[in-house]
């Protein structure tokens, strides 16, 4: 409602469903509209320019296929199921957002997937809040081709429990390591937290998760979250041979290896609100 309630007059809900509770029939009573348990159902009787998707509790692959063969942006708040239907979509003339899928050394730092949605016959399926869309991110101009490849990256993502899962969290720390490196060669992780019992699943993962990463070249990375530590907070600090870069969700600097000044991006805002983030 949160999020609704900040993009006020730009967008226009038509229809709400998921799994049966009080939450979701208070919602669909609010906006004067039936809920409904059955995804598909819920397309066909509402086709839609735009679903938000805010779990995948009861929505298959076949779901989220249908959705964007009628040409729909499905915005997902997690991400998606498998690799290999994240392959399968960026295969189709839909577009995955949300994750790197070709090598490292082949891509541009600021670059993201993107079509024109005027023109896209089939939709798209996009995880948000995405640090790689991020005002902070998008401001950083090529760093690397000024102090050179990564020696240390330390990528730092926390919130509270309605602030996105670990699991969300974890995955977009890492998209944004692998948009900087190749695959790591070793990985070693720990968490702590409220859990009695750790869940072989990600999606039930909750608490603090810092993993160690040893990567080719000698470099490291060090990727540190957590669903259980308010408020929202998101950064990425890159090391190497000729400086040092720093990037959270609004703003931006670039330092040479003297630690000067070289660039940098000032935010109007002082503190990012995940709900601004997913507007």
């Amino acid at each position: 409602m949160d999020t609704l309630a900040e993009m006020g007059s730009l967008v226009k809900l038509i229809g709400v469903g998921g799994p049966r509770s009080a939450a979701i029939s208070n919602l669909a009573k609010t906006i004067g509209c039936h809920p409904e348990d059955d995804f598909r159902k819920l397309q066909v009787d509402h086709p839609a320019t735009y679903v938000l998707l805010a779990t995948w509790r009861s929505v298959s692959e076949e779901d989220i296929q249908m959705a964007l063969a009628a040409g729909s942006v499905v915005v997902a708040l997690e991400p998606p199921l498998t690799a290999e239907f994240t392959s399968a979509v960026e295969r189709s003339s839909g577009v995955y957002a949300g994750t790197p899928s070709s090598p490292a050394k082949n891509r541009s730092i600021t670059a993201v997937q993107t079509h024109d949605l005027a023109t896209t016959a089939v939709g798209q399926l996009v995880t948000i809040p995405c640090f790689v869309q991020s005002p902070g991110w998008r401001s950083a101009a090529e760093p690397v081709d000024l102090i050179g490849p990564p020696n240390l990256i330390r990528f730092t993502s926390h919130g509270s429990l309605g602030d996105g899962s670990l699991f969300s969290r974890l995955f977009d720390a890492w998209s944004v390591v692998l948009l900087l490196h190749e695959l790591p060669e070793s990985i070693g992780a720990s968490l702590s937290g409220p859990l009695v019992q750790v869940s072989d699943e990600l999606r039930n993962l909750s608490g603090h998760l810092v993993a160690h990463a040893r990567l080719s070249n000698q470099a490291a990375a060090l990727v540190m979250v957590s669903d259980c530590c308010a408020p929202h907070y998101r950064a990425l600090h890159v090391i190497a041979d000729q400086g040092q870069w720093f990037v959270d969700d609004l703003g931006y600097q670039l330092h040479d290896k003297d630690g000067n000044l070289l660039d940098q991006s000032r935010p109007r805002k002082t503190k990012a609100c995940f709900t601004d983030l997913i507007v």
